[in-house]
């Protein structure tokens, strides 16, 4: 039809829920400027663009329990700088063409109990300044290409992401570039897939730009291995000790 199947504009309050939505060429759910709206249990999927789009001026929105499959660009995004304050929960992007939640310049959002599988870039992507959001118990598994990071981070800080679970991804569990900083991780499992085995964290950020990375599960309880899962430019700034022996 040329358009998104659900548009949201200036919009507040709504419930959208139950529905399904494919093959649009615009995301198949878009709220635009539009501010505590409860997104729930919908299916969009084969849309010609992204799965679920939040953009314009918009916070408190509350994404719950939905998918995003086979679409085109990304599963979910989040992208402005007022794109504020929003919920991202219990959410499945599976097997999208691009990355599976791209959250682009958003801030101070939660992100929780989500899955990011088999998308054709990173699973969570965080870049432009998508600063102060919290990252907590998603799962980033087997997102493939030369892209397929678990999580990546560029240009954005002060985010945390704790007790994630980043499996057998093509690429780096963790990438960190740019103007990155303050960004912690902790209590998280990383398990390598069966290409790349040694690729668990790559720092290509500022000499003098420390990252925590305290209480991880690296899948060795050997530091020397650890030490080699480590990679980029500046390595030696991803402060990985101490660390966890089991998930």
């Amino acid at each position: 039809n040329g358009f998104s199947g659900i548009y949201l504009t200036a919009a507040s309050a709504n419930t959208i829920t139950l529905n399904t939505v494919c093959t649009s060429p615009q995301p198949g759910i878009w709220l635009n400027s539009s501010n505590k709206n409860y997104i729930y249990s919908n299916n969009s999927y084969s849309n010609n663009n992204s799965g679920f789009l939040i953009d314009g001026t918009s916070s408190g929105n509350n994404v719950d329990s939905n998918i995003a499959r086979f679409n085109s660009i990304s599963g979910f995004v989040l992208n402005s700088n007022t794109v504020l304050g929003c919920t991202i929960t219990n959410n499945l992007a599976d097997s999208n063409g691009s990355y599976g939640f791209n959250i682009t310049s958003a801030r101070y959002n939660r992100l929780t109990n989500n899955k990011a599988i088999r998308n054709s870039n990173a699973g969570f992507n965080f870049v432009s300044s998508a600063n102060n959001n919290i990252i907590v118990h998603n799962l980033s598994s087997n997102n493939r290409g030369n892209n397929g990071y678990g999580f990546y981070i560029q240009n954005s800080s002060f985010n945390y992401f704790a007790q994630n679970t980043v499996d057998s991804n093509a690429q780096y569990g963790f990438y960190l570039t740019g103007t990155s900083t303050a960004d912690t991780f902790e209590k998280n499992n990383w398990i390598p897939g069966a290409s790349n085995s040694d690729s668990a964290v790559f720092n290509n950020c500022g000499a003098n730009t420390t990252f925590l990375f305290r209480y991880n599960y690296w899948s060795t309880t050997d530091s020397s291995i650890i030490n080699n899962r480590i990679a980029g430019a500046n390595s030696a700034q991803i402060l990985w000790s101490p660390f966890r022996t089991s998930t």
